[in-house]
């Protein structure tokens, strides 16, 4: 009869004789801060151009975009008659301070480049 020996069976995962490398110094974890989206400009009475231009170029900022990537993000915050404009329109924005300028020439209502008296 062979010679019966109990023997403990090892374990996987004891990792005590395991080297563990630790770095000496911290290691710096870099964060980046989630891109904001500004609202969707419709062009309807109901919105008011300047404020909506002044809420894109903050946020553009915010995002880091310059003036080109202004330029092609803007399409997809515009919906409606605006969206329409813009296909219609597209070729002739050259830079984004033409858009701007003819986004004022056809959305800016008078009314709101008055000063309250």
């Amino acid at each position: 009869m062979p010679d019966s020996k109990e023997t403990t069976p090892k374990l996987l995962d004891d990792t005590s004789s395991v080297p563990v490398s630790v770095p000496s110094a911290p290691v710096r974890i870099l964060t980046y801060p989630l891109p904001r989206n500004p609202c969707i400009f419709s062009g309807d009475d109901q919105q008011d151009a300047n404020k909506w231009l002044k809420d894109f170029q903050r946020i553009s900022t915010y995002n880091h975009w310059d003036d080109q990537m202004c330029l092609a993000n803007v399409i997809f915050y515009l919906a409606g008659i605006a969206r329409q404009w813009f296909d219609n329109n597209e070729d002739t924005f050259t830079n984004f301070t033409a858009f701007k300028n003819s986004l004022n020439n056809a959305f800016c209502r008078t009314e709101d480049l008055r000063l309250p008296s």
